[in-house]
């Protein structure tokens, strides 16, 4: 049996999101950044889904739809 995946609400990941790219353009690095959303509120974001997100592989909005 495999585990389901548990996400954020969209709420708290809109707002992960909204300070990734706020700490980006204020030159932070992928590890710098996930380091400080880790302290700040507890929640380890990979580096790799930080430049992702950054590179605008993966663009999270009010849009997405998880079932």
């Amino acid at each position: 049996m495999i585990a389901r995946r548990q996400y954020r609400d969209l709420k708290k990941r809109l707002q992960l999101y909204a300070e990734v790219m706020r700490l980006r353009r204020s030159g932070f690095g992928y590890k710098q950044i996930s380091r400080i959303i880790k302290e700040k509120h507890g929640i380890l974001l990979n580096p790799g889904m930080i430049c992702n997100w950054i590179r605008g592989r993966y663009i999270l909005s009010e849009d997405d739809v998880i079932s």
